[in-house]
């Protein structure tokens, strides 16, 4: 599974607790690949169980124990064996587009072009959150993204299909929206359309 890699691909840097590596997915992975909290969870402690990671309590000032999580030898070697394959293309889900796919059962073209403006919305606001940390980024360094180590050249270059693929999305958002608002305003349905192919030719 991707989240096991990603995982022993975070924790090759430093050790975490989960509560920190589901930051490090809002905090920028959750553009190409998201998990809730309960499933990181879940997989590290797989991870553990099969010796791809080690624990260990952490007192806390606050509340109750955390637990830190190291990757082991075995997990690195692991690691590394995915990361000298092939890209792994894989199949892709997007909910949205299985939503619009069917989204033509209600027979309403203000309800789709309502949904397209929400999805518009949110990636608008993808969009800036991975152009303001790019911004960041390049506030670091003298000469962006040349200066850049190796390790956060490779994020550089995660980040620009992110960055291309909201803004490519967005342009699709607002092709829909032409065709939609097209269609609505020269007052074709459905019902038209099924009225005229009914008539008997004359």
């Amino acid at each position: 599974m991707t989240l096991d890699k990603i995982l022993l691909g975070l924790l090759s840097e430093k050790p975490a607790t989960g509560y920190e590596l589901k930051s490090r997915f809002d905090g920028g992975i959750n553009f190409f690949w998201s998990a809730d909290l309960s499933q990181i969870y879940r997989t590290l402690k797989r991870l553990t169980q099969n010796k791809l990671l080690r624990s260990r309590r952490l007192d806390s000032a606050k509340g109750p124990e955390r637990c830190e999580y190291q990757i082991t030898s075995k997990g690195r070697k692991q690691l590394r064996e995915w990361l000298e394959q092939t890209p792994a293309i894989g199949d892709s889900r997007f909910p949205y587009l299985a939503q619009l796919y069917f989204l033509g059962e209600l027979d309403d073209l203000g309800v789709t072009i309502a949904y397209f403006e929400a999805l518009k919305s949110d990636l608008k606001a993808r969009l800036k959150f991975l152009e303001e940390d790019d911004a960041a980024e390049a506030s670091q360094v003298d000469s962006y993204p040349d200066d850049l180590s190796n390790e956060h050249l490779h994020r550089y270059l995660t980040l620009q299909l992110g960055i291309m693929n909201n803004r490519s999305r967005l342009r699709w958002c607002d092709k829909c929206l032409k065709v939609l608002k097209d269609r609505l305003h020269s007052g074709i349905d459905e019902s038209d359309c099924e009225s005229s192919q009914s008539k008997p030719n004359s």
